[in-house]
């Protein structure tokens, strides 16, 4: 065997070390591109959970305005009734 045929063999190892190299960036470079595409999806699903509730969240202050103003009327109602209630008893309807 000459030097040649060393050097030959030499950089055919090394040119195979460099594909198996390649391959395996590769092969990582495809697991992080899958891992991202999981994250995004769960970036959507959280997106769309996040929608619901600020929709939800909309949805019950819309009720408790209506329950406030609920509440509103009602005490209006009872002190109308209080009062009405307070009128002096000698006041007498003419007949």
């Amino acid at each position: 065997m000459t030097d040649d045929d060393d050097e030959d063999i030499e950089e055919e190892e090394e040119d195979g070390n460099f594909w198996k190299w390649e391959v395996e960036l590769l092969s990582r470079q495809k697991e992080v591109v899958k891992n991202m595409i999981r994250v995004i999806g769960l970036l959507e699903s959280v997106e769309t959970v996040l929608h619901g509730a600020a929709v939800a969240n909309e949805g019950l202050r819309e009720v408790l305005s209506g329950i406030e103003d609920g509440g509103n009327r009602a005490k209006s109602m009872m002190k109308l009734t209080v009062s009405q209630d307070r009128v002096p008893s000698n006041t007498q309807t003419p007949s």
